[in-house]
Order: C-alpha cells, then sequence, then structure tokens
C-alpha cells in the first residue's frame, strides 16, 4: 500500500502476460498468484475485479460524452466524484474549458481527443473507480515526454492507500517506482 511497483522488460518478455493471470484472464499453468496471501484461484472473479483497476496502453471509448466514458467506471458517480477524477488525472481544466464540458462527445475510438488526453481519460476512469490495487500495462508507451510526464506526476500525487503496478518497458516511465522487477 502506498507504492508504486514497476515491471520492466523488453516486448515480448510476458509483461502483459503477467497481467493477465494477475487480473485472472486465464488460469497459470504453474505456480502461483496471490493476493493479499490468498490465492487468485479462490478469490470470486467478480469480487477481484471489482477491487482492482486495469488500464492498458489504449483505453477503450464508446461514443457518447466524456461524462458517459467516465461513468462505466462508477454509474452513480457525481459531477463533483466526475470532476475530482478528472482533477486526480490532471484533466480536469483541459476538460472545463471545452465548449460543452462533461457533456463533449467522444467518438467511438475517442480519436477527436491526443493519444495523452485519452490516456488521462482512462486514468480518470482508475481514479473514480477507486479501487486499492491499480494495474497499468504500458500507460505511457506511446505518448510524448510532456503527457508521460502528466500521467507519472498524477499517479505519484495519488499513490496515498493505493499499490500502483506500472509495466513498462520505457526507464523514463518507470521513474517514479518506488522499486523495480525486471522481467
Amino acid at each position: 500500500e502506498g507504492e508504486i511497483v514497476g515491471i520492466r522488460g523488453e516486448s515480448g518478455c510476458g509483461k502483459s502476460t503477467l497481467v493477465n493471470l494477475m487480473m485472472y484472464f486465464r488460469p497459470a499453468d504453474k505456480g502461483d498468484i496471490l493476493i493479499a496471501g490468498h490465492p487468485i484461484q479462490s478469490i470470486n472473479t467478480q469480487s477481484l475485479w471489482k477491487n482492482i483497476s486495469y488500464m492498458t496502453q489504449s483505453a477503450e471509448f464508446f461514443e457518447g460524452t466524456i461524462r458517459d466514458n467516465l461513468l462505466i467506471a462508477k454509474l452513480n458517480a457525481t459531477d463533483e466524484e466526475l470532476r475530482q477524477a478528472l482533477r486526480q488525472a490532471s484533466i480536469l481544466d483541459f476538460v472545463e474549458k471545452l465548449e460543452h464540458g462533461l457533456d463533449t462527445t467522444l467518438t467511438e475510438l475517442g480519436d477527436n481527443f491526443s493519444a495523452g488526453e485519452r490516456q488521462r481519460f482512462g486514468l480518470a476512469r482508475c481514479f473514480l473507480e477507486n479501487t486499492k490495487i491499480l494495474l497499468l500495462d504500458e500507460p505511457t508507451s506511446n505518448l510524448d515526454v510532456l503527457n508521460e510526464n502528466i500521467i507519472l506526476d498524477a499517479l505519484k500525487r495519488n499513490k496515498k492507500d493505493k499499490t500502483i503496478l506500472l509495466i513498462s518497458h520505457r526507464a523514463s516511465s518507470l521513474k517514479i517506482c518506488d522499486r523495480i522487477i525486471q522481467m
């Protein structure tokens, strides 16, 4: 808790497979995966997924408003909760400057926003879910240095009471980690 753990390795070494195993998208062929000392196969899958926020390098969006796309993380979130999540992800000021704010339309793939903006919307979803564990699989791999640093600063500021696993092959993304595991 309160720690950012980096998982580093070259493409193809198994970083994403590790996350898939941790999310129990598939069972491990051998070995054990424990969460809070409990074997993952003994944890109810829905409970597991409800308590871990998982963000890939390409956040998924559907055609609708920014509000609609955030509410998939927490259906009954208030506007203040949405603004807080956007603030934590360092994108609230940007959204508030949009003509329609939270009611601005996102296209199906979100391609009417930059990669950095989409990543911050994805991170806002994670903060809105407010889980204790964040699994972030290459969350900055397609970003320029400025957007990468914005996301890393947001993670560093909001790590209290959370365990964050940051998977990356980029040394620059791992600079905020309290420790790094090399694969």
